[in-house]
Order: C-alpha cells, then sequence, then structure tokens
C-alpha cells in the first residue's frame, strides 16, 4: 500500500510539472513550416498573415537561414524589407489570451546583410473578444546605418492582459517613420515566442510537485 500511494504522489508531482511548463502560444514560430504545411520553399509561412506588401518596393519572403546566414538550408526565417518610403509592414498571429495573466512575446532578429539600416519592432496587442485594442507592448531596434551588420540577437517585451482581454495579436515589423529615407533594407527574423508568465497560484505547483518528488525519493529509499 505505500508503495501504491508513493507512485501516485509521483505521478501528481510529474503531471503538476507538465501543465506548468512553458509553451509557446505561436503557430510555426520558427517559420520552418511553408503555407502547405511542408518544408519546401515557400513565400508564405503556414499560421501567419501579413500586411503592408503594396507594391514592388517592399519585400515579405520566408528564406533558407543558409542564404546569408549560414546554418541548415532547411531552417528558414523570415525576412521583412523594402528599399522606398511605404510604411510599416509585417507578419502577424492572433492567439487566446487571459485577462490578468502577464505574457512575453520574444523573437530573434537580425540584419546580417549589412544594408543600410532597418528598423525591427516585436509587439504585442491585448484584444477583447470584439477585435479592439485595448492596451499593447513593444520593442524596436535599428541597425546602425551605414551598411553596418546588425548581429543576431533576442528581443522581447513584456506585459499583463488588461480586464477584457480574450486575445493577444503578435506582430513582426519593420518600420519606417522617417520621410528622409534614413531607415530601410532588410531585417530577419526567426524563433518568435508568445508565452505565458505562470502565476503564483501556478508556481506553487511546483513547489508542490517538487515536495512530491522528494517525498517519493525519501519513501523508496526507507
Amino acid at each position: 500500500m505505500k508503495k501504491r500511494w508513493t507512485q501516485i504522489v509521483c505521478s501528481s508531482a510529474v503531471f503538476a510539472m507538465v501543465g506548468i511548463a512553458s509553451a509557446n502560444l505561436l503557430t510555426n514560430g520558427d517559420f520552418a513550416l511553408g503555407a502547405d504545411g511542408t518544408t519546401a520553399p515557400h513565400s508564405e509561412a503556414l499560421g501567419w498573415s501579413e500586411w503592408g506588401i503594396s507594391d514592388g518596393n517592399n519585400w515579405n519572403n520566408r528564406e533558407a537561414n543558409a542564404n546569408g546566414i549560414g546554418g541548415d538550408a532547411n531552417n528558414y526565417h523570415r525576412a521583412l524589407g523594402y528599399d522606398q518610403i511605404t510604411g510599416d509592414q509585417g507578419v502577424y498571429q492572433t492567439v487566446l489570451a487571459t485577462a490578468g495573466l502577464e505574457y512575453t512575446a520574444s523573437v530573434d532578429a537580425g540584419s546580417p546583410d549589412g544594408w543600410w539600416k532597418p528598423k525591427g519592432v516585436v509587439k504585442i496587442e491585448f484584444k477583447d473578444v470584439g477585435g479592439d485594442i485595448l492596451d499593447s507592448s513593444q520593442t524596436q531596434w535599428a541597425g546602425a546605418g551605414g551598411d553596418a551588420v546588425l548581429a543576431w540577437a533576442n528581443y522581447s517585451t513584456t506585459a499583463v492582459a488588461p480586464v477584457g482581454t480574450t486575445q493577444i495579436t503578435f506582430l513582426l515589423m519593420n518600420q519606417n517613420l522617417d520621410s528622409d529615407w534614413e531607415y530601410g533594407g532588410t531585417m530577419r527574423f526567426d524563433n518568435a515566442v508568445v508565452e505565458a508568465v505562470p502565476e503564483p497560484a501556478t508556481l506553487g505547483l511546483v513547489g508542490l510537485a517538487t515536495m512530491g518528488l522528494m517525498l517519493y525519493r525519501r519513501l523508496f529509499r526507507s
């Protein structure tokens, strides 16, 4: 009976830890899959929508990482860019969310081409059931200009979903706000993630799970 009880404790602890494991809410955050669900090259990526591609001066491509970045040619990223003043453009996804939870959105980004001065933005918009924006949070960065390479780095933004939130729109942008052509070129994005930060009550489950495992080990050693 003691052995069976300890097995139950252990199983409960394991399930508790699995339940609080952080999970990416985005589909195809690494852009590995094309629009048809395969790894074949595509201009579109499964699960993502785009906006701002109004003329031939903008591009929004799913490209192999071996193209100027190095690494596996079957590993893809998103390349957003322009060579004219055409305003913001990028890609986005909308996922379910819960009011009161803290969310972190992050992405790896860089400009290894070193072409002028692209400006990257990672942004989350908290929306109600009707799709109206209640609040937002973003982080932006820019290349140094003069064809300087912007090394790959991780950028993130964190905020608490306000009352009434039912969904989050996650956006990646190559943003142009200047009228003197100060910004341009290609910003590349990979490994996009949106995840909920565990609540204090959830963190308590971690402690409970840990205690359960410790008790399980102790009983089995006795």
